[in-house]
């Protein structure tokens, strides 16, 4: 990285109230195949959060979170991070920049700066899927094909983070209408292509043979679609919590399952107290 990469950024941050990220110079990443990319992201601007969110994308190559940022507007989601027992393809970085758009603009300005973002994953050997149930699922005690619906988690939480306790919005309608545009972004765009290939539906039917609850949420959702938009409401949500179940390991005595743990953390957010 360059200097001017961040300095620029924390210039510009200082001069401009309504921005809540910057970014001011070319940012590359090169994941480990020696070809770098550039993945500058476009400004997102807007006087209101949804007009800022509906410019955000989930499913593009970014690395903004190592943008120049204020960091209390970032405070919500790593709370948010602190408290729930399960992740996400890309959670983190989902919360984060969702984090900082429902407080302000995003700006991506030219610049003499530059950062080079090395992550490596595919210099590091194996399959890119075993990487990520390696990195998001294992720990959690999920079996591997729940990776394929990890990003289902990322848009389910990146919902209950805009609804809950720990969100940066303030009024109800906004979080309302935030929620439901980012969970359908991410669904749709993210989740949606790792499951309803002929193949996938094949997988998926096998491993949901004997789980009633998820099967036919599976089919409700992502196969027999009568609308373009799914909307986010407890009964997904309770679909979701059984896809849990069926791939979390069995509790020990001294353990609760981690469909319980969610559900708890999902009580605890909803709470009207503290």
């Amino acid at each position: 990285m360059t200097p001017t990469y961040h300095i620029d950024a924390f210039d510009y941050l200082k001069l401009n109230c309504n921005a809540s990220c910057c970014s001011i110079g070319t940012t590359f990443v090169d994941i480990g195949d020696g070809n770098t990319v550039n993945v500058n992201q476009s400004s997102m601007i807007g006087h209101t959060a949804i007009q800022r969110m509906r410019n955000w994308n989930a499913v593009t190559a970014r690395v903004t979170m190592h943008n120049a940022s204020r960091r209390s507007y970032l405070e919500p989601a790593i709370e948010y991070m602190r408290r729930s027992p399960l992740k996400g393809i890309t959670l983190f970085e989902d919360l984060w920049e969702l984090s900082r758009l429902a407080n302000g603009s995003f700006y991506n300005l030219k610049g003499q700066g530059i950062y080079l973002h090395y992550p490596a994953t595919r210099a590091i050997g194996g399959g890119e899927t075993e990487r990520f149930y390696n990195l998001i699922c294992k720990d959690d005690g999920l079996a591997f094909h729940f990776v394929y619906f990890a990003s289902l988690s990322t848009a389910v939480q990146c919902a209950l983070f805009l609804l809950g306790k720990f969100s940066p919005l303030n009024k109800d309608e906004n979080k309302q209408a935030c929620a439901q545009l980012i969970f359908n972004h991410i669904f749709t765009n993210q989740f949606l292509p790792n499951v309803t290939g002929s193949s996938s539906q094949d997988v998926v039917g096998e491993i949901f043979k004997n789980h009633a609850t998820a099967m036919n949420g599976y089919l409700k959702y992502c196969i027999n679609i009568k609308n373009s938009e799914v909307l986010f409401d407890i009964e997904l949500l309770n679909w979701f919590i059984s896809i849990i179940r069926v791939f979390e390991e069995k509790a020990s005595n001294k353990n609760m399952l981690l469909s319980d743990r969610f559900t708890s953390f999902v009580n605890e957010i909803f709470s009207s107290s503290d």
